[in-house]
């Protein structure tokens, strides 16, 4: 497995987790979190520049630590940059089981609910 599929393994079990658990609302969560991605990473900019919302939420994004291994491993790294985003990636994916595991069950009532709801304004 390259560092790529590495990084892009635990943001695509989050979203798919959010997408199984929640339904069109997860659908919305995941594009919701795809562009605080995008800024807050630090991937386009650095976070010393942006405001101070996006240094706040940065290290509970995914795309930050995946950002952080992908430089270790392309520039070089002195200690334990690597594993310790490595480490954070995979805490993402136990998350993610943890949030399908135990709230799908809890939301499937509800989900069918709200899509027979939205089934019924035709508007989707």
């Amino acid at each position: 497995m390259t560092g790529v599929q590495t990084c892009a393994l635990p943001i695509s079990f989050l979203l798919y987790t959010l997408i199984a658990t929640f339904g069109n609302a997860g659908k919305a969560l995941g594009v919701l979190l795809l562009v605080l991605q995008i800024s807050g990473a630090g991937g386009a900019f650095p976070l010393a520049i942006l405001p101070p919302f996006y240094s706040s939420i940065s290290p509970f994004l995914p795309a930050t630590h995946a950002i952080t291994a992908l430089r270790a491993s392309i520039a070089g790294y002195a200690g334990h940059e690597y594993g310790d985003a490595m480490w954070f990636l995979a805490s993402f994916i136990l998350f993610a089981a943890f949030l399908g595991l135990a709230l799908r069950p809890l939301l499937v009532r509800k989900n069918r609910r709200m899509v027979e709801k939205l089934e019924a304004t035709k508007l989707l």
